[in-house]
């Protein structure tokens, strides 16, 4: 192995003319010298980075004649018999060495006369198990200390597009890199880490490989025609039970033709997958990648940008990707979006988080979120913001028929959709919450399902329609943009209005109910809002001026978030459930007229709620994300009244 540059000139050193070819125990004997510190650091450098493989254990053992171990890794391929042998060097505090026993028996590994190895005996050898690595640092100048040795420690393969060659390459040698990433893969055995250079490197092969891992350096460019990370067993992927890592700050360009784009996972249910990159780009008019089982975690520093489908999982794929940019779908086709799950029963969890997504040519049904035929799928996407600028009115999220069982929850600071509606959902057992301040958008229609609006600022300029599933707007205010926009529309379902005003600037709104429910309408203060005269009736009173009051019971603002068994408060409107198992809950008594929204985000387990005063029921069980009740305290009766429910068992 050719050395790098001395950290600094050697002082001169009679030494290695007195031991001969020996550069470790010269180095040692320089310590005498009269510049210890400079030759210190020096010794350090001849042992970094080195590697010494094909090594031979002594026939027969013992430490006199033990095969000597010079380099930082060692790798010891023979061992004939149990209990040959090899030696440290001489321990000198800091130095580190590394053996691997390759071989087919147990390896004895002796200290140098006069050490030990972890305060054992002097001169006491200990046993490496075939297969096993293990790490041997110096304390001080005659004791070691060994790293657990189940922990196997793999090597480094270098790649260098300007430097190397694969003809000259050398496993584990930083001064003889390979030329191309696929000879290092090819070389490359579990528990090796891959470190590529600056440069650009076509890549046109898989590069999964069970227990090898990647790093790459600021500067690399990785062109893909391949689909490089195939782990779908069905197409000659890879089967992959360790977790994979492609990590650093490579930049990607894929241009893979084929329709699972630069990631695919199929029928690998234990493939976890782990990439990073500083930007991604995706020419692939289908999907920039397909997760169809186990797990792929995806951290982007730049931007993330996909002719085709951004994220597209099914089957029982889950996704957690993390875009510091922005998330932009170029190609305009219906069938596209960023997010994408349809017609393979999704059963799985996916969490995106990103600055923005952006869809600058859609077509007229092209939606930004797309999901159906989803099972117990579980959707978080959480944005800093969107503006849509274009003059499609297909929903931003299209939560479309055939699902057994889908939650999404959309979390934004600012939201505006343009002439695009905000929601379509079409099946009963999606459930949608949305969290945001500010949003504007052309209305939105439940037709089956569940909606929860939770706090903010709504503006709209077509109705929020709601036909047949349930629309919960809790604490928001919802704003039409001229006199003849109805903000909120109920022809069948449930219309769910917790402390939420209806207004504009000098025109009342209303709500148009020309069949279903109105579960509630509570505000505090002065509003303008009104309720189509004969439409609905009730104990509320509605004024006709442009200063209206809506007379009502105290209502309280805020969210509780309860983990676990625990108390219902009764300061805030809304309190959500997180579950970490068979959880108690308790719900004191309220005040005259006081309502309470309590619902389940996150199922970890079944959450009985037992208030201290109820009327025809006992206690209510929140079985399943997106259940939820509707309670109103009567001080007449002296117990919460159920209100309305959806999902949670009533007993």
């Amino acid at each position: 192995m050719e050395h790098l540059p001395y950290i600094f000139p050697k002082s001169p050193d009679p030494y290695l003319v007195a031991l001969g070819s020996n550069k470790a125990q010269a180095a040692l004997a320089r310590l005498a010298h009269l510049n210890p510190l400079i030759d210190r650091i020096n010794l350090l450098q001849d042992l970094i980075d080195s590697t010494e493989t094909g090594i031979t254990a002594f026939a027969g053992g013992g430490q006199t004649n033990a095969t000597q171990l010079t380099a930082t890794y060692n790798e010891v391929t023979v061992v004939a018999s149990a209990g040959d042998s090899v030696k440290l060097l001489a321990a000198v505090e800091g130095l580190k060495q590394i053996v691997k026993n390759d071989g087919a028996n147990n390896l004895a590994v002796f200290p140098a006369t006069g050490d030990t190895i972890d305060d054992g005996t002097v001169n006491a050898s200990i046993t490496i198990a075939p297969g096993a690595t293990v790490t041997f640092s110096a304390v001080d100048g005659t004791n070691w200390e060994t790293s657990d040795k189940s922990i196997s420690v793999g090597k480094t393969l270098f790649v260098d597009v300007t430097y190397g060659s694969n003809t000259t390459a050398k496993p584990y040698d930083p001064a003889y890199p390979y030329a191309t990433i696929a000879a290092a893969v090819t070389a490359a055995t579990s528990g090796d880490l891959i470190w590529v250079r600056p440069g650009t490197y076509p890549v046109s092969t898989n590069l999964l490989k069970e227990g090898v891992s990647f790093y790459c350096d600021k500067g690399v460019t990785i062109t893909n025609t391949s689909n490089m990370f195939n782990a779908d067993t069905t197409a000659g992927g890879t089967t992959l039970t360790l977790p994979f890592f492609f990590l650093g700050h490579a930049i990607l360009t894929d241009a893979n033709a084929g329709g699972g784009g630069f990631i695919q996972i199929r029928t690998n249910p234990n493939a976890f997958i782990n990439a990073e990159f500083d930007s991604v780009t995706s020419s692939n008019i289908s999907n920039a990648m397909v997760i169809r089982d186990g797990t792929f975690n995806l951290k982007v520093r730049g931007n993330f940008t996909s002719a085709g489908r951004s994220f597209n999982f099914r089957d029982t794929g889950n996704l957690f990707a993390t875009i510091d940019g922005i998330v932009t779908c170029t190609f305009g086709n219906n069938a596209n979006a960023v997010i994408y799950s349809s017609g393979m029963t999704w059963d799985g969890v996916a969490s995106i988080k990103a600055k923005t997504f952006s869809v600058p040519a859609p077509t007229a049904s092209q939606a930004v979120i797309w999901l159906d035929t989803v099972v117990n799928g579980k959707l978080t996407v959480d944005l800093d913001y969107y503006i849509d600028a274009s003059a499609v009115t297909f929903p931003f999220i299209n939560l479309a028929a055939g699902t057994t069982t889908c939650q999404t929850i959309l979390n934004i600071n600012f939201l505006n959709v343009g002439t695009r509606s905000l929601y379509s959902i079409a099946d009963a057992d999606h459930k949608l919450f949305i969290n945001a301040p500010v949003v504007t958008s052309a209305g939105g229609t439940c037709s089956a399902g569940l909606v929860v609006l939770n706090g903010g600022q709504y503006v709209t300029t077509a109705t929020f329609l709601t036909s047949g599933g349930i629309s919960s707007f809790s604490n928001i205010g919802i704003n039409g943009s001229a006199a003849s926009v109805v903000p909120a529309t109920i022809s069948s379902g449930t219309l769910n209005l917790i402390g939420t005003v209806l207004t504009t600037d000098g025109t009342d709104e209303s709500i148009n109910q020309s069949g279903g429910t109105v579960v509630a309408l509570a505000s505090n203060g002065t509003t303008r809002a009104s309720i189509s005269a004969g439409i609905f009736t009730g104990t509320y009173l509605v004024n006709n001026t442009n200063t209206q009051q809506i007379a009502g019971p105290i209502v309280h603002i805020g969210e509780q978030l309860l983990t676990g068994a625990g108390a219902v408060d009764l300061t805030s409107a809304t309190t959500r459930l997180v579950t970490t198992g068979a959880d108690a809950l308790t719900l004191a008594n309220g005040t005259d007229g006081q309502e309470k929204y309590i619902f389940m985000d996150t199922f970890g387990g079944a959450g009985t709620l037992t208030p201290a005063s109820s009327l025809g029921y006992t206690t209510i069980t929140f079985g399943a994300d997106g259940d939820s009740v509707l309670l109103q305290f009567n001080s007449a009766a002296g117990a919460w009244i159920i209100k309305g429910s959806f999902g949670a068992v009533i007993a």
